[in-house]
C-alpha cells in the first residue's frame, strides 16, 4: 500500500521521443489534459519533444530529471530504449506502461538490417520489462495487443485495453458523386507491413476487369532506411502497367493529409500485423467507406462492419470485386459510411477513451489519495 498524501500524486508521462503528428504523441497529451484537468501535477518528458509541445505543456527532458520527484510514471513503449529500461528500473513510485505494439522484425529483413535489429530488440525490451519490472498496470491499444502482453504470463487483471486518444472529429457523411474519376486512398507508413504490393495488385485488378477510371493515392513518411522497399513498391506500378492509376506521396503536412481524405471515394487497407490503425478510424470519421482485412487489431477497430482475408492469388479479384460493388451501389455506400461514423462516434471519441483510461488507471492513482 502506497503512503496516502495530503495533495493528489505527481505524475509523469515518458516516451523516448514526443511529436505533436505523432499517433503517440496524440496519446500522451490526452492523458495529459485529462488528469491535469482532474487536478494532478503532470509533467511531459522525452529525451527529444517538439518546440509545438514544449511552448505550452509542462515538459523536461529526460537527461535534466530527477524521476524519484513523482509519484506515477506512464510510461510509452513503442521502440527500444535503453535509457527508458533504466528509468523505469531505479523508478521507486507507481508504474504505468502503455504498451504501443510493435512490427516484427521479418518484415524488415530484406530491406534494413538497422530496422530489422531494432524490432528484435524491441521486442526483447519489453520480454525483459515483463519478466523483472515490478509494473503495476499495462494498458494497451487492443485486445490484440493485450493477448501479445498475457503470452508473456502477466495477469489479465493488471492489462487493460485504452484505444489512442485522438483528434478524430466527425465529419458530415461523404456523397460518392457518379462519373468523375474513382480514387482509392491508404493512409500510412511507406513499410513493409503496411501491404503496398497488395494494394497496387488489387487496383492493377480493377483496372482490368472494370474501369481504367481509378487513382491509387498512398500517402505516408518513408523512413530514410526503406528506400530499397519504396523503390520495389513504385517497380510493382511501373512492371504492372498502372504507374499513371498510382501516386506516391512521401512529404505530407497535417494539412495536406486533411484534403486526401476529402478527395478520396473510398479507404483501402491491407496493413499486417496492426496493434491499432487511427487512419481507419479517420477515414470513417470523414464518412469515407472502409475495406480492409481481419488481420491484427484491424477487425476489432471495425467493429460490427465486415472484414475478410489478406488477399493471396485470386483474392485480388475479390477485393477488385468488392470495390466496384461499393463504389457502383450508392445505396450500399451509404450505408458503410453511415457505419463507419456510426462506429467511430460509439467507441473511438475521445470522451470514450477518458473514461476507460480513467477506470484502467484508477486502481493505481486511489493509493495515493
Amino acid at each position: 500500500m502506497k503512503k496516502k498524501n495530503c495533495s493528489l500524486p505527481k505524475i509523469i508521462i515518458c516516451h523516448r521521443e514526443i511529436t505533436i503528428l505523432s499517433t503517440i504523441g496524440q496519446d500522451i497529451l490526452g492523458m495529459y489534459k485529462l488528469l491535469s484537468l482532474m487536478r494532478f501535477h503532470v509533467v511531459i518528458a522525452g529525451e527529444k519533444i517538439d518546440s509545438e509541445i514544449s511552448d505550452i505543456y509542462q515538459t523536461q527532458l529526460t537527461k535534466n530529471m530527477s524521476f524519484n520527484d513523482y509519484d506515477i510514471l506512464i510510461y510509452h513503449h513503442h521502440d527500444s530504449w535503453s535509457h527508458g529500461h533504466n528509468i523505469l528500473n531505479h523508478f521507486t513510485g507507481s508504474i504505468i506502461v502503455k504498451y504501443h505494439g510493435h512490427i516484427p522484425a521479418y518484415f524488415f529483413e530484406s530491406y534494413s538490417y538497422v530496422l530489422e535489429n531494432q524490432a528484435e530488440q524491441n521486442v526483447e525490451q519489453i520480454h525483459a520489462m515483463a519478466r523483472s519490472l515490478p509494473v503495476n498496470l499495462w494498458l494497451t491499444n487492443s485486445e490484440f495487443t493485450k493477448q501479445e502482453l498475457l503470452k508473456q504470463k502477466l495477469c489479465d487483471s493488471k492489462v487493460c485495453v485504452v484505444p489512442l486518444f485522438n483528434k478524430i472529429q466527425v465529419k458530415s457523411r461523404k456523397m460518392l458523386q457518379q462519373g468523375q474519376i474513382k480514387r482509392i486512398l491508404f493512409a500510412g507508413d511507406f513499410s513493409p507491413q503496411s501491404g503496398h504490393k497488395n494494394l497496387i495488385n488489387i487496383i492493377h485488378e480493377f483496372t482490368k476487369r472494370f474501369d481504367e477510371e481509378i487513382e491509387l493515392l498512398l500517402v505516408g513518411p518513408l523512413d530514410p532506411e526503406l528506400h530499397g522497399y519504396f523503390a520495389e513498391i513504385t517497380r510493382t506500378a511501373h512492371n504492372l502497367k498502372i504507374e499513371n492509376n498510382v501516386k506516391f506521396v512521401t512529404n505530407v503536412s497535417s494539412n495536406d493529409l486533411d484534403d486526401f481524405y476529402e478527395l478520396a471515394d473510398l479507404f483501402l487497407c491491407m496493413s499486417e500485423g496492426e496493434s491499432f490503425n487511427l487512419a481507419i478510424l479517420r477515414a470513417q470519421s470523414c464518412g469515407l467507406p472502409v475495406i480492409t482485412t481481419k488481420n491484427g487489431a484491424l477487425s476489432e477497430i471495425m467493429g460490427d462492419l465486415p472484414v475478410w482475408p489478406l488477399p493471396i492469388n485470386d483474392h485480388y479479384i475479390f477485393y477488385a470485386t468488392l470495390i466496384n460493388e461499393v463504389l457502383g451501389n450508392s445505396k450500399y455506400y451509404r450505408t458503410l459510411t453511415q457505419c463507419g461514423i456510426n462506429n467511430v462516434s460509439n467507441q473511438f471519441l475521445n470522451h470514450h477513451i477518458e473514461r476507460k483510461f480513467v477506470k484502467a488507471i484508477y486502481p493505481v492513482l486511489k493509493e495515493y489519495i
